[in-house]
This record gives structure tokens, sequence and C-alpha cells, in this order.
């Protein structure tokens, strides 16, 4: 599904990414996404419910849609999903 505010990407798909990587010997490591103005760079409840699924995967999050270009990695968020 995908908005202007909104890309979902299915669990499904996310999956199938995981598997290719396993197959071919690497390893999936993270992805960056970015939330919404005033919404902060935690990992939001649907991250958590929905979108991290992948044990030691690391989640980063940029702020405001990561439209500014002055935003650094060191303005960035997220968390490292326990195994």
């Amino acid at each position: 599904m995908k908005s202007p505010a909104n890309i979902q990407i299915a669990p499904e798909l996310m999956r199938e990414v995981h598997e290719a990587a396993r197959e071919n010997d690497l390893t999936l490591v993270g992805q960056i996404h970015s939330h919404g103005r005033g919404y902060g760079v935690s990992l939001s409840y649907s991250d958590r419910t929905y979108g991290i699924s992948v044990p030691y995967y690391l989640s980063l999050v940029a702020p405001d849609y990561a439209m500014n270009k002055a935003t650094k990695i060191e303005d960035c968020g997220g968390a490292r999903v326990p195994a």
C-alpha cells in the first residue's frame, strides 16, 4: 500500500528478501525508513508490531519523511531487534 504519507511493505516481501539473502549466503542487516514531522525517530507501535520481525535486524528512522537535506545520521534513531 502506498500513499503520500504511507508506504507499507508486506511482511511476505520482506521474508522473500531475507530468504534470497540467505540463499546467497548474505546477511540482511537493516533498513531505513522515515516518520512524518512531529513523530520523532523512535520505532513506532506499528514498526514494532508489523514492520520489524527479523532477529538482529537494524531499523533506522529518519525524521521529517527524510526530506531535510541537513539531516545527519546522528539525527536518526532506531533499534536492533533482539533474537
